[in-house]
């Protein structure tokens, strides 16, 4: 797991410390965010609202495709 500071460790920072550790050979299961504050985030977004749509998503390249790594 990946550890990332909210509102702390910028995004690229993130990325790299994934890309180093994936090239030392470390499987990197997800992320755990450190230090949120849930009053200041907001409670707006955090529901299902969006997935209750009719018909299928479009597709989404997701971070990796972002920042331009390979998916697994």
């Amino acid at each position: 797991l990946l550890c990332v500071r909210w509102r702390a460790t910028p995004a690229e920072s993130a990325v790299e410390a994934v890309v180093r550790l994936q090239q030392a050979g470390a499987h990197v299961a997800g992320a755990v965010l450190t230090r949120a504050d849930p009053a200041a985030a907001g409670a707006a977004g955090l529901g299902y609202g969006e997935a209750a749509g009719y018909g299928a998503a479009p597709a989404r390249t997701g971070w990796r495709g972002r920042y331009g790594l390979a998916a697994r």
